[in-house]
C-alpha cells in the first residue's frame, strides 16, 4: 500500500499531524498494520518476521488518536530494537527503553501531540513501563475526554463485574500486575493490567 493510502486510513485513528510520518515507517520496515477491535487484555502487539512473514503490528481500535499514537510508537519501538537486537535482548529491557524514549521525544519534538499531553509524556519517558496502562499519571491524561464513570481495575473488588470494551468481565486475583479475570461471555480467563481503565456493571441489567 502507497504511503498515501496509508495516510487516508491512519487519518481516522490518530492525530492529523502525525499520519504522515506513521506512514512513512510502515512503509519503510514493511509492517503489516493491523488495527483490531474487541481486545480486552492489550492495547497493542508486535510480532518479528517469522515463517515468511515481515514486520506486523497491531493496535487496538478501541482507543482515542493521542493513545493510538502512543501504542503504536510503543509497538514501533519493538520492531526497531528487533532490527538492532534481534531476539537477544529482554522485551522491556533498557534497549527497548532508550528507543521508545528517542522516538517519544521525536513525536513531541515534531508536535505531535497536544500541549496538555507534553508534561504527562516527559513524566512518562523518565521510565516507561510494559504499557501506557502501568503510568497512571499519562493514562489519565490519554483518558481526559474518555467517560468519566471508568475507573481502574485495581480500585474494584475480587469478584466485581465490570466492563472492558465490548466485553464483560469479573475480576480475579492478582497475578504480579494484571488480575486474572473471567470473560463472562466465554468463559475464558484473561490477564488484564491492574490500570486498565473499566467500567463498573449493574449486576441487576445482566
Amino acid at each position: 500500500m502507497k504511503p498515501k493510502d496509508l495516510e487516508t486510513i491512519l487519518i481516522k485513528y490518530m492525530p492529523a499531524q502525525s499520519v504522515q510520518w506513521a506512514a512513512q515507517q510502515i512503509t519503510k520496515y514493511g509492517v503489516h498494520l493491523s488495527i483490531k477491535g474487541g481486545r480486552s487484555s492489550k492495547l497493542g502487539d508486535y510480532r518479528a518476521p517469522y515463517g515468511g512473514k515481515g514486520h506486523r503490528i497491531s493496535v487496538n481500535l478501541e482507543l482515542n488518536k493521542e493513545e493510538f499514537l502512543v501504542t503504536f510508537v510503543h509497538e514501533l519501538a519493538h520492531l526497531l530494537c528487533f532490527e538492532k537486537h534481534k531476539h537477544n535482548v529482554k522485551p522491556h529491557g533498557w534497549e527497548w527503553k532508550n528507543i521508545y524514549i528517542q522516538v517519544i521525544h521525536e513525536c513531541m519534538q515534531l508536535g505531535f501531540f497536544s500541549d496538555d499531553l507534553l508534561p504527562h509524556l516527559q513524566n512518562h519517558i523518565q521510565s516507561p513501563g510494559a504499557s501506557s496502562c502501568s503510568d497512571p499519571g499519562l493514562r489519565a491524561a490519554l483518558r481526559k475526554e474518555d467517560p468519566s464513570n471508568e475507573i481502574e481495575l485495581h480500585q474494584l473488588e475480587e469478584g466485581t463485574l465490570f466492563a472492558l470494551g465490548n466485553h464483560l468481565f469479573k475480576k480475579g486475583t492478582l497475578q504480579r500486575t494484571r488480575f486474572r479475570c473471567l470473560n463472562m461471555r466465554n468463559k475464558r480467563y484473561y490477564l488484564v493490567n491492574k490500570h486498565a481503565p473499566v467500567s463498573i456493571v449493574d449486576i441487576q441489567s445482566h
